[in-house]
């Protein structure tokens, strides 16, 4: 899993009002908030132009944080 896949997970439990259900879903979104697109936090890795397309690599999550993601996945899935 990406971080920009564990962000979209969190966003989406925020709109489904998981932070409130439990002490679980708010702990794990609470995790997930160190991961941000817009404040900075989380910046996508710059490549010089040497460098080939498939070469490139994805950030990855660690594993408290995917967990984290996990587990908001099935409590959205639960809630739908």
């Amino acid at each position: 899993m990406n971080a920009a896949d564990a962000i979209e997970i969190r966003e989406r439990a925020k709109r489904l009002g998981l932070g409130t259900c439990c002490d679980d879903c708010s702990t794990d979104i609470a995790l997930l908030e160190r991961l941000s697109d817009n404040s900075g936090k989380f910046v996508p890795p710059t490549h010089p132009d040497s460098v080939m397309h498939s070469q490139i690599k994805e950030p990855v999550l660690g594993t408290a944080l995917e967990d984290a993601a996990r587990r908001l996945r099935r409590s959205i899935g639960a809630a739908e």
